[in-house]
């Protein structure tokens, strides 16, 4: 009932949105330019430049592909201004005359393709949130490399790893971002985006918290009109600045003060803790309008403490940066400083639409949402936003960031592959191709083999497409998933897919089709481990219990095997009212294996904590009763814990079996997505694309 109630499906989207929607294609004035629209794509970093820092011929080939999707504002991503200051592998730089060409060909190409998008260059320096091993910076004699206002750094930093600034290279630092405008003016940029959030030097610098300076450079009216000044001197008065800015960094959310710096034992005597809202709205936000910016993006968080804020993941609302973009909005004299904001709101064309309509925000930015679909101003243009495909906050792309790797989208793998890897060819001589498995897998691949020209046809044993996802969208922290299902079933009914929902594909039936092709996309099954007690009725699969749901279990219960997705039922299922305990043979933490650190460290985790959810990792003896769970810790302690239901979510195996008969049939059969090699969301959408592509 909750995801019938929750989600419209894309059809009534349509119906109920399609006019709405235009709000969202009306000029925005932004200081002396006039966007065409008021769809922004956002800032991300890519990790796709050289080593050195020069757009690559992917990175440029990316914003072509913005360009064409009608977007009425593109902000290059985080671009580094010093070679102190790098956050990640792959960052742009422009912090030399020598960068300058690079930018140059992606605002050409940008114009070439949509003369009237505004395009911009966020600049950034990391400050203690650089990345030590990738600074192109000699470290000092005591082998700090990176630097920060005051030398405080959050408490997992190891000893050392930064320290505080002199005044002289505050000064340095602060003109290298001038520079940089400079650069940017050079390279032909609309405008430039000071990067005054999301923990990085800038925001540091403004932050009480972390700025306990008490030169002139411990104040923050110095900084930000000194920024502006400096800014100003390169590039003139007439040329936009638009900081992205932070109006609450969250320091005092639950779990950030474990994470937070002291020096000392007890807590910190510094207040308030960091930005809040209300010094944002009270100290910050007249400084930055006295200095006249001619746009402002307002967000919040920090990217090393407080993560899950800045980038909200699928267990966070839509719209979760709203609040504090509309109380600025409200707290600004100057009514012609436009606003933006993101937030999720990009998953939800309506919402957006709604929160411009009602004057809350002037702008709406898409940061995980151009990924998935680059065309969202075009589609909403040609009234056809039911062809959008929805961005489900899983964070693969933040992910793949956070580990240093380059971005992929696990919704759309043509992202950052445009042009190049990723090339739908019309098929030469379409082929009749049978897909098994109505999962994402399976829906990715058909959905590219119709678009490509092949007949394809569809079966899923189930009632409804969507695999896995499906069954974890029906879990409240986990329901924006459903975006998937919606998005590629109004694909695969608009492409004439044959879908054969319900019925089981066999080695007669598929046999009947005569197909060219066979591509099983089978999924997996759980696999129940070898515990005593494990085939008790009251004993449930990981898939069994998200059948079933919150209120058909009992009150009292226990979830065996919690490093990956037995975690985020078990916290859905406490935060329903349950007592449950977390218990595992394996180390901890819980979720660890889902490889998703900003859903893991920044919020799961303190999340479970503050529901004082137990947890016991590293047991053994594990014995299942009628209506508890018996097993030994690692200091050999036996423990009892109480138990109505129990839940094992320890392991999955492919379902193989289907590839083996479909083998028999065709001459060309391929295997994908779990029921080849158990995965992720990203590496079934994957390996379906790169043989949706070939066949």
């Amino acid at each position: 009932m909750f995801l019938k109630n929750y989600y419209r499906g894309l059809e009534a989207m349509t119906a109920m949105f399609g006019k709405q929607l235009e709000v969202l294609l009306k000029p925005l004035k932004i200081g002396p330019l006039m966007a065409s629209n008021r769809l922004i794509a956002a800032p991300m970093v890519k990790c796709f430049a050289s080593p050195e820092g020069y757009p690559t011929e992917r990175v440029i080939a990316h914003y072509k592909r913005l360009a064409m999707g009608g977007w009425g504002i593109i902000v290059v991503e985080a671009t580094r201004v010093h070679p102190s200051g790098s956050q990640f592998r792959g960052m742009l730089s422009l912090y030399s005359d020598k960068h300058v060409m690079g930018h140059a060909e992606i605002v050409d190409i940008v114009k070439e393709v949509s003369p009237e998008t505004l395009i911009g260059v966020q600049i950034v320096h990391g400050g203690h949130a650089a990345r030590w091993s990738i600074t192109d910076w000699m470290p000092d004699r005591d082998g700090t490399v990176c630097i920060s206002p005051s030398g405080i750094v959050p408490s997992f930093f190891r000893p050392g790893r930064v320290r505080a600034m002199s005044s002289k290279e505050c000064d340095e630092v602060m003109e290298a971002h001038a520079l940089a405008a400079g650069y940017a003016k050079d390279a032909g940029y609309d405008y430039v985006m000071p990067h005054f959030t999301h923990g990085f030097w800038l925001q540091e610098m403004v932050s009480p918290y972390w700025n306990r300076r008490t030169d002139r450079w411990g104040d923050p009216k110095y900084v930000i009109t000194e920024l502006f000044d400096r800014v100003r001197d390169y590039v003139g008065k007439g040329y936009p600045i638009c900081p992205r800015v932070c109006a609450d960094e969250g320091l005092n959310r639950y779990g950030a003060e474990k994470l937070l710096y002291t020096g000392h034992k007890g807590p910190d005597p510094i207040e308030p803790r960091g930005i809040t809202l209300n010094y944002w709205l009270k100290t910050l936000l007249p400084i930055f309008e006295e200095c006249n910016p001619a746009w402002m993006s307002v967000t919040v968080g920090d990217v090393v403490v407080t993560c899950d804020y800045l980038i909200p993941p699928v267990y966070h609302s839509r719209g979760y940066f709203l609040r504090v973009a509309e109380e600025t909005k409200k707290a600004l004299r100057n009514k012609e400083i436009a606003i933006s904001t993101a937030g999720k709101l990009a998953m939800d064309p309506g919402l957006m639409a709604r929160v411009v309509a009602e004057g809350r925000v002037d702008a709406v930015e898409a940061g995980r949402p151009q990924y998935a679909d680059p065309d969202m101003p075009r589609k909403i243009m040609e009234e056809r936003p039911e062809d959008i495909t929805l961005c489900t906050s899983c964070d693969w792309c933040t992910q793949d960031l956070f580990e240093q790797k380059r971005t992929r989208c696990a919704v759309n793998p043509e992202t950052m592959y445009e042009f190049w890897m990723y090339r739908e060819i019309p098929a030469v001589k379409p082929k009749t191709i049978v897909i098994v498995g109505g999962g994402p897998a399976g829906m990715v691949a058909a959905t590219i083999l119709a678009r490509r020209g092949h007949k394809v046809i569809l079966f899923e044993k189930s009632k409804e497409l969507g695999g896995q996802i499906a069954l974890a969208s029906r879990n409240r922290l986990t329901a924006d998933l459903k975006n998937f299902i919606l998005s590629y079933e109004a694909k695969l009914k608009k492409l004439n897919v044959s879908l054969r929902l319900n019925e089981e594909a066999n080695i007669d039936k598929v046999k009947a089709l005569n197909p060219d092709v066979i591509i099983v996309a089978a999924g997996s099954n759980p696999v129940k481990p070898k515990i005593v007690g494990v085939e008790k009725p009251h004993v449930l699969t990981e898939d069994e219990a998200l059948l079933k749901g919150p209120d058909e279990l009992g009150e009292k219960i226990a979830i065996i095997g919690v490093r990956k997705w037995g975690a985020e039922i078990g916290l859905w299922l406490a935060e329903e009212g349950k007592k449950v305990t977390l218990i595992d043979e394996k180390p901890g933490p819980a979720g660890i294996d889902m490889r998703n650190w900003n859903r893991l460290y920044f919020w799961l985790m303190w999340r479970l904590q503050e529901l004082k959810v137990e947890q016991f990792f590293e047991v053994k003896d594990i014995v299942i009763k009628d209506k508890s769970v018996e097993f030994k810790d690692k200091e050999d302690r036996k423990h009892e814990v109480p138990a109505d239901n129990v839940i094992v979510a320890v392991s999955r195996k492919p379902n193989v079996e289907v590839y083996e008969d479909m083998k028999k049939i065709a001459p060309e059969v391929y295997n994908i997505g779990d029921s080849r090699a158990i995965g992720y969301l990203i590496t079934a959408t994957r390996m379906a694309s790169h043989y949706a592509l070939i066949i």
